[in-house]
């Protein structure tokens, strides 16, 4: 189907440990590029058009990773209390981060988009609804005009380890099925236009500085010819 999956292990969590132990032993090691540079010849390689990351909601070293290795940022956020209060923490400590690699290292990271994704909203709470106003005051533009509907089928299809996809259509519940599978339809065509007009405007640059250049060795040899070289 053009997709590869590379599962995740509690090996892992070992990681928090080794990569603050190296980063101290070797001042000049960067703890925060090793998936980075991990995934360098999977970029060039042609491949594969769009390397998804999922990682936990926390700002761990291998958050870090994960983040500096990306060029974009999607975060689903439930309108809780909870969860909006969680991710103000995130990003007010994760900038803070940012400003102290530049400082001192010179690593100033940009983002070309960060989405913020309603998830698990449930328009009939009256507190989910005021929440989700406080998300939409303190992250516009940021939030996506799509969210994901909080459904029973949702679920139902994340305790049997698999997603509303996985689910049949033919089931009662088949019209909250659509309805859920419609919703992540939705998201995914909004980030997909997003991600086509980043190499749209790629493929722009490229093209006129191709353009330059070739403006440019025509003038050196213009001026070749003027003086008789």
């Amino acid at each position: 189907s053009g997709v590869d999956i590379v599962a995740a292990s509690p090996a892992l969590f070992s990681a928090e440990f080794i990569l603050p132990t190296r980063q101290i032993n070797n001042p000049n090691f960067e703890f925060w590029k090793v998936l980075d540079a991990g995934l360098e010849d999977v970029r060039n390689s042609g491949e594969y058009d769009i390397i998804l990351i999922d990682t936990p909601p926390s700002l761990s070293f291998l958050t870090l990773n994960a983040l500096f290795a990306s060029n974009a940022v999607v975060m689903p956020l439930p309108p809780n209390n909870l969860d909006f209060n969680s991710s103000i923490l995130f990003w007010q400590l994760f900038t803070e981060t940012l400003e102290k690699f530049a400082k001192l290292r010179g690593d100033a990271k940009k983002f070309h988009f960060i989405d913020i994704v309603p998830s698990k909203v449930d328009r009939a709470d009256s507190i989910s609804v005021a929440v989700q106003g406080w998300i939409d005051q303190a992250y516009a533009p940021r939030v996506v005009p799509h969210s994901i509907p909080k459904t029973s089928i949702a679920a139902l299809a994340s305790a049997s380890f698999g997603s509303v996809y996985d689910m049949d259509s033919s089931s009662a519940q088949a019209k909250t099925l659509a309805r859920a599978r419609d919703a992540y339809d939705q998201l995914v065509d909004y980030i997909d236009n997003q991600i086509a007009g980043i190499w749209e405007y790629q493929h722009q640059q490229y093209k006129a500085s191709e353009e330059k250049i070739a403006e440019a060795l025509e003038t050196l040899e213009q001026a070749r010819k003027s003086k008789g070289v």
